[in-house]
Order: structure tokens, then C-alpha cells, then sequence
């Protein structure tokens, strides 16, 4: 009888026990999942971000093209006046420094947005740099990534 006993009261106790442990990961995740959205939606506007500045860098290398076959077609192109092309490159760097400069600000400021708010809700939130071509140049841009509690 002391055994049926003894292993009826070690089952209650074990299924008390394990009950809610085996059930903690559903609980935790409710808590999680908005951030889990925020994190998703951010990211989303991030890489729309990205994919609008490659986009645009790619208008502007075309007009540079475009702009310097013109200059070559012109009598008075290239060869009479070599400083026209420094000056389209030079405005071609250019336009293309400000839109990574712009880039990499809006990115930056959407990612430490979903940092600190989840991190208001003990939620840890990393920047997960990924290299991305704009133009000729390679930057660093921050999706996030949930990493924990």
C-alpha cells in the first residue's frame, strides 16, 4: 500500500511540477510575439530603405552614363573639356555620399527605436550588421534580430 501511495504522490508532484514548465515557452511567448512583430516590421521598413537608396544610386550612375555619352557626341565634349567629367563624377560621388549618409542615419534610428523599446520590455534586441552595395561603395546596415530575455 506505501508504494501505491509513494507513486501516486510522486506523479501529482511531478505533473505539478513539470506541468507548467512544459507549458512556460507558450506563456513567454505571448509576452514576446508583439515584440517579435515590431522587430519584423522594422526590419521590413529597413529593407525598404535599402532597396529604394540601391535603386536610387542606380538612377544616378545611369544619368552619369547618360550624361557623359552626351558629352562625347557633343563637339565640345570630352576631349576639349575633361574637367565636365571630373565635375558629373565629382557630383556622381557625391549624390551618391549623401544618399549612404541618409541611409545609414533613417536605418540607424529605426533600429535603436526597436532596441530601447525592447529593451523596456527586458526583451534583448541586437543590431545584425549585413553589407550591402550602393553604388560603388560597401556599407554596413543594421537589421535586428531578437536574441532573448
Amino acid at each position: 500500500m506505501k508504494k501505491i501511495v509513494s507513486l501516486v504522490l510522486t506523479a501529482v508532484l511531478t505533473t505539478a511540477f513539470i506541468g507548467p514548465v512544459a507549458h512556460a515557452e507558450d506563456i513567454v511567448l505571448l509576452n514576446v510575439d508583439p515584440i517579435y512583430d515590431k522587430v519584423d516590421k522594422k526590419d521590413a521598413k529597413i529593407q525598404k530603405e535599402i532597396d529604394q537608396a540601391v535603386k536610387q544610386a542606380q538612377h544616378l550612375i545611369d544619368q552619369f552614363h547618360k550624361d557623359i555619352e552626351k558629352l562625347e557626341r557633343d563637339e565640345d565634349g570630352l576631349q576639349k573639356h575633361p574637367e565636365k567629367y571630373t565635375q558629373l563624377a565629382d557630383k556622381l560621388k557625391s549624390d551618391i555620399e549623401k544618399l549612404i549618409r541618409d541611409l545609414v542615419n533613417n536605418t540607424d534610428k529605426i533600429a535603436e527605436k526597436i532596441v530601447i523599446d525592447a529593451a523596456k520590455k527586458g526583451i534583448v534586441v541586437i543590431n545584425e550588421y549585413i553589407l550591402i552595395q550602393i553604388g560603388d561603395q560597401y556599407i554596413l546596415i543594421d537589421p535586428c534580430r531578437v536574441i532573448g530575455e
